[in-house]
């Protein structure tokens, strides 16, 4: 198959009819549990953009305010629309039992993680900002707590890390000892709000997370959150950019300056738009990953257990060669 370079596009980007969607489905989650609500903003939004995104050029995926949910509803928009047999293809993000592909809800965050790690690794550049290499026990700050936010603080922590303050649009909470992040997810999740959580201290500035010592601070939530106003507060090493531009070009260069090492985001935040170009070629190629490599290995192994029957002098039944490798 003769597979054209992809272009990924999130649904929230630089076009204005972009941003308003995911704002209107935030507020519509916050608001309203009327699902048809929902559903019909999602699919009079993809009407309009049925021009615009179509699974050889640009293909959305989910961010702020979107998940699989509105993936769903985009890709079925679209299909009615187009009948195409790779309609499938033009959004990535949707749920596996609809074509989807396991792994991509966590992939933005666990790829954080993993560049982290890694750049912990990198003993003579970090002696240069006096920095100790290594993951462990570096404290964490976290602007958001999405989904980013959550499983980039859930793998940092299983690392060696320790994630000490987490802000959200209620305010921020923080422990010095390190924060408990699937207990403070399951309350949040239930209770709405940080708030309240009895293992750590919470307070209503949620921009303190700028001016929060830690070793890493990571804004995983918006755009320009970093800029010439804030940027004199922040007290961490090194910024590692989870959120798209979370850090203004300006500030950025003040940062530099004062050497506070600054993470890219078109690094950093790979691991989701890596993992939706596999989900594009699962729909595109419409072979689940491993199939092939499956009866290859089964037929493999059958060839091998077929030879040593025939050394041995035992006969083995069909299905005994079947079960083999099953």
């Amino acid at each position: 198959m003769n597979v054209k370079p992809l272009k990924v596009v999130t649904v929230v980007g630089t076009r204005p009819e972009i941003i308003r969607l995911s704002r209107i489905i935030e507020c519509l989650h916050r608001s309203s549990s009327i699902e048809h609500i929902l559903v019909h903003t999602g699919q009079n939004f993809d009407y309009t953009l049925n021009k615009i995104f179509f699974e050889e050029l640009e293909v959305p995926a989910p961010d702020y305010g979107t998940s699989s949910k509105e993936m769903a509803w985009i890709a079925d928009t679209f299909h009615s629309l187009s009948n195409d047999l790779n309609s499938a293809a033009s959004v990535t993000g949707k749920p596996v039992t609809q074509g989807g592909i396991r792994g991509r809800t966590e992939a933005t965050g666990l790829g954080v993680a993993y560049a982290l790690r890694e750049f912990f690794k990198s003993e003579n550049y970090l002696k240069n900002y006096k920095i100790k290499s290594g993951l462990k026990d570096k404290t964490i700050a976290l602007q958001g707590f999405g989904n980013v936010g959550y499983y980039s603080a859930l793998f940092l922590s299983k690392f060696g890390a320790k994630v000490v303050a987490i802000s959200e649009f209620e305010g921020m909470i923080s422990n010095p000892e390190g924060l408990d992040i699937e207990e403070l997810k399951k309350y949040r999740d239930e209770s709405g709000s940080l708030e309240g959580y009895k293992n750590g201290s919470f307070t209503s500035d949620r921009d303190g997370i700028f001016s929060f010592e830690c070793d890493v601070l990571i804004p995983a939530a918006l755009e320009s959150q970093i800029h010439t106003e804030n940027m004199k507060d922040i007290k961490a090493k090194v910024i590692a950019e989870a959120a798209n531009g979370p850090v203004t070009y300006d500030a950025s260069k003040w940062l530099f300056k004062n050497n506070v090492i600054i993470i890219p985001d078109v690094y950093l935040n790979a691991g989701g738009v890596t993992v939706s170009y596999f989900e594009w070629i699962k729909n595109l190629s419409h072979i689940r990953f491993g199939r092939m490599e499956y009866r290859h290995n089964q037929k493999n192994v059958q060839n091998v257990t077929n030879l040593l029957a025939q050394k041995s002098g035992i006969k083995l039944t069909e299905d005994e060669i079947n079960n083999v490798y099953e």
